[in-house]
């Protein structure tokens, strides 16, 4: 028969065999109804044992898009790059490249091509609209 040990044990035997904090042992062992073996499963089972940890949750909160389109342009949930933050719409000087605007920094590439486009096809008398 097995000797039933106080949870104090079972967290001791636990962590001796896992590495794992007193928390965690503690909550397996809640899993497991305080039995080490089937926590020590549940622990493997949940692929443990030679995995590293996961980093500590941070207190911070996660950076949100600011809006709702912002993931349809930018796929990854990061701030807006400084480039496309301070990009103004700006003219060329020469008389060679009036209607080119001008792009200060790295980017915003796509979108600078867009209005560029429509610059120019309205230069040229071209319109793209539904007539």
């Amino acid at each position: 028969t097995k000797t039933r040990l106080t949870m104090t044990e079972a967290i001791a035997n636990f962590i001796a065999m896992t590495g794992l904090s007193e928390t965690e042992a503690t909550n397996f062992l809640e899993m497991a109804g305080g039995d080490v073996e089937t926590a020590v499963s549940l622990f493997f089972d949940m692929g443990g044992g030679g995995a590293p940890q996961e980093a500590p949750a941070s207190t911070t909160p996660a950076w949100q898009p600011p809006f709702d389109w912002y993931t349809s342009v930018w796929p990854e949930a990061k701030p807006i790059h400084a480039a496309w933050l301070n990009q103004g719409i700006s003219f060329s000087d020469d008389p060679k490249s009036r209607i080119g605007m001008l792009q200060g920094a790295n980017g915003p590439c796509g979108m600078l091509a867009v209005l560029n486009a429509v610059i120019i096809a309205q230069a040229l008398g071209v319109w793209f609209g539904p007539d």
